[in-house]
């Protein structure tokens, strides 16, 4: 999942249906390496997650270049 919506400026919503996953993939590269970068669309409560992982998504927000803001429960 790595870098999957980046650079999607017109993405403006996103409902995730899995947990956070912090774990590294290969060399420096994590499962959220990226995911939300330079999307610059997404705005505050617009990036559903399952409520159990809320705060695991808000603490992983740099890795993935996203604004914890973004995240709400879904």
């Amino acid at each position: 999942m790595p870098g999957c919506f980046e650079g999607c400026t017109k993405l403006t919503a996103a409902t995730l249906k899995c947990n956070y996953n912090p774990a590294v993939l290969y060399g420096d590269v994590t499962a959220f390496k990226d995911v939300f970068k330079g999307c610059t669309s997404l705005k505050n409560n617009s990036v559903k997650v399952p409520a159990a992982q809320v705060a695991a998504y808000k603490a992983g927000a740099g890795t993935m270049g996203a604004n914890e803001n973004w995240f709400a429960a879904e």
